[in-house]
């Protein structure tokens, strides 16, 4: 009997003990992971805030990726809330409180709902990849796998409901963030000189605008393309560098759910990035001045 009782007791103890809270250490993996991410992450904002191109290595299409409708939410770079999210499970890898689980726990479910989601974007709707983008995705991947796979025996299935909360955060984001993008971009105002030309007094600005009303006129009867997309903040940035002269530029829609679309020109032209120029034979990829646009087509050297 004596026996039985202790045997009650204790389990009624064990049953009565309070749940020991998750403990956690610094996880070197876990600290890499999260620093390469947020140094691709900065390197591609910075790349996209300054109308660059990213350094891309054969076989891949970064520029397709980059300048893609999925690469932005509410007209935001991605990579910027990639910078705060790898920087947010940098800090918490180095913290050392009792809630330092639960919270990196929420962040590597979101960060792989998240990857998954990319991944899925690139290989299943654009079929293009980006290298860049799948290290970051990589990154968040293995954040989500040190959190949720941890060397400390304190670890329970519990883990996995603040997880699935940032999973779900993250996509409610996601889709919220992309059904809120604006359809099209605002109309094109305040066009950019050209080079040689000043913005002060009304002879300059007419003379100015004269002279790029003439270059677009010239690219559209020299044969020469501007393969595009709604959607495409560079393709923006070009047609204000012509303000009203842009209605005169030669402009293919490759989306097809842009205004009269034409996608099966820009899939017979190569059309990788946008915006895509070809002229004379030519393709140049990317946002090109009117200076240079005047030189590759021959204006007024007739």
């Amino acid at each position: 009997m004596a026996t039985a009782s202790v045997s009650a007791s204790s389990r009624r103890a064990r049953r009565t003990r309070p749940a020991q809270a998750p403990t956690w250490t610094r996880d070197p993996l876990l600290l890499i992971a999260a620093a390469v991410g947020l140094l691709v992450s900065a390197y591609l904002a910075v790349v996209d805030l300054t109308g660059g191109s990213a350094v891309c290595f054969a076989g891949f299409d970064c520029d397709t990726v980059q300048s893609s409708a999925y690469s932005r939410i509410l007209g935001m770079p991605l990579a910027i809330p990639g910078v705060a999210y790898f920087a947010t499970v940098l800090v918490a890898g180095l913290l050392k409180v009792s809630w330092q689980p639960r919270l990196l726990q929420m962040l590597g479910g979101a960060g792989a709902a998240s990857a998954l989601a990319f991944v899925g974007v690139q290989g299943l709707i654009l079929n293009a990849w980006c290298q860049w983008c799948l290290v970051v995705d990589a990154a968040a991947l293995i954040v989500a796998l040190r959190v949720f796979w941890p060397s400390t025996p304190t670890f329970s299935r519990r883990a996995l409901l603040p997880g699935a909360a940032g999973a779900t955060m993250a996509i409610a984001v996601l889709v919220v963030g992309y059904a809120g993008a604006p359809a099209t971009l605002p109309a094109t105002t305040n066009a950019t000189p050209a080079a040689g030309t000043t913005a002060t007094g009304g002879a300059s600005r007419s003379g100015a605008a004269d002279q790029l009303t003439a270059l677009a006129v010239h690219l559209r009867d020299s044969g020469a393309v501007f393969y595009g997309a709604y959607w495409c903040s560079h393709c923006q940035t070009q047609k204000q560098m012509f303000g009203t002269a842009a209605a005169q530029l030669p402009y293919v829609e490759c989306d097809p759910r842009g205004t009269n679309p034409q996608p099966a020109a820009c899939q017979a032209a190569g059309v990788r990035a946008f915006p895509t120029w070809i002229i004379n034979g030519q393709k140049v990829e990317g946002e090109v001045q009117p200076s240079e646009l005047a030189r590759l087509s021959g204006f007024g050297s007739q």
